[in-house]
């Protein structure tokens, strides 16, 4: 039990059997300094104080053994009377026939969950409502597009069901459902709309030599296949057409495409896509990939979103393991969040909660060993 804070410095905590991690202070910000490299794999239990969002960084440990890793789950809870307490853990095996049904505008119904697994969050009290969000990661078995929503469940001995209503922005990686009643099992579940294009791969990749990001996609087969507009974004949410490309009609044989991207500056996250267009003017989306072209230096950081709701992530590159240490301080100069931790060598995020802290501009202080950088962040709703 823990009546202050609980901060994650490195490493991921493994509570065994029926034990658990035992948060009693109301705050959401009561647990801070987790991400891909500090969760919990276990059962999480936090104390829960009114009608505000709570953040649930669980996930499975054995990551590199074939494990799911960090699956955080966040949930912004509405009209509380009384649940105080939820209960936690994620299991990492893949939910089975989600409900058949059309839904967040698509035509196809529902036909699988992401293979990563699913959540449980049970609580005390059940008279609330709720927005989840589930945090995907390292699942295998998305097709590239299609509708994505979740689904809950009583228990396991119950069917799957829609709850509460559609959040149409949701992806894999960010499902979110609106108005949730009553707690329990969670899951993404994904429509398999047929997209005329087979894609077989779609990637980001930068190139130091020249300064800019290579784009570059093939195709298996290709139905009246006009061409395709390659899309970027800053914030993986507004898209903008860069450049056109013409695709080869119908065949059945491999196509390679490639666009190298020169309008881009350093240290800047980017978001590509795929808008496929059909001779027929029908279009299809395609999944989404994303790169950072780093400046020169052995270590750098990127803060991202920014404007930020939820959370702002850390996007780190170092040349060798270092510590790492930063600071959020508030409009007046008040330290409101810090953790200390290790970095490694290559590339690695870390994720800061900022639920529970009040609209306005912070600034992020980053220290490890002869980087320094501020950044000034701001907090919206």
């Amino acid at each position: 039990a823990n009546n202050g804070q609980f901060i994650f410095s490195n490493g991921m905590i493994h509570t065994q059997a029926a034990r658990e991690i035992n948060i009693k202070n109301v705050a959401p910000t009561s647990i801070s300094g987790y991400g891909i490299n500090s969760y919990i794999h276990g059962n999480l239990r936090r104390a829960i104080g009114g009608s505000l969002q709570y953040d649930f960084p669980v996930g499975d440990a054995h990551e590199t053994n074939g494990g799911k890793g960090y699956q955080l789950a966040t949930t912004d809870i509405k009209n509380n009377v009384d649940v105080n307490e939820i209960y936690a853990y994620f299991t990492p095996i893949p939910a089975t026939l989600p409900l058949s049904v059309t839904d967040c505008g698509t035509s196809t119904p529902y036909t699988a969950f992401l293979d990563n697994g699913f959540w449980t969050l049970n609580a005390t009290g059940s008279n609330a409502t709720y927005d989840i969000t589930l945090y995907n990661r390292n699942y295998t078995n998305y097709p590239g597009t299609g509708a994505v929503t979740n689904q809950k469940r009583d228990n396991s001995m119950s069917p799957w069901t829609l709850s509460g209503s559609c959040w149409p922005p949701s992806t894999p990686g960010m499902s979110r459902r609106l108005n949730v009643t009553n707690f329990s099992d969670h899951a993404t579940a994904f429509s398999t709309t047929p997209f005329p294009v087979e894609l077989l791969s779609l990637r980001a990749t930068p190139k130091y030599e020249t300064s800019s990001i290579l784009v570059d996609w093939v195709t298996a087969s290709e139905f009246n296949n006009a061409g395709f507009h390659l899309q970027r974004s800053i914030d993986g949410v507004n898209f903008t057409n860069i450049t056109w490309v013409d695709g080869n009609g119908t065949t059945h044989q491999q196509h390679a495409y490639a666009y190298d991207d020169k309008e881009v500056v350093f240290n800047q996250k980017y978001y590509y896509r795929l808008d496929q267009r059909d001779f027929n003017g029908q279009s299809t989306i395609s999944n989404v990939v994303e790169a950072i072209l780093f400046s020169s230096e052995s270590f750098n950081v990127v803060v991202y979103p920014n404007p930020a709701q939820n959370f702002v992530r850390m996007e780190i590159r170092s040349e060798s393991d270092r510590d790492f240490e930063w600071i959020l301080y508030n409009a007046i100069g008040q330290e409101v969040l810090k953790s200390n931790s290790k970095v490694y060598q290559g590339n690695q995020t870390i994720e800061i909660p900022l639920t529970g802290l009040a609209n306005g501009t912070y600034q992020l202080q980053m220290k490890s060993e002869d980087f320094v950088k501020g950044v000034k962040l701001i907090k919206v709703q």
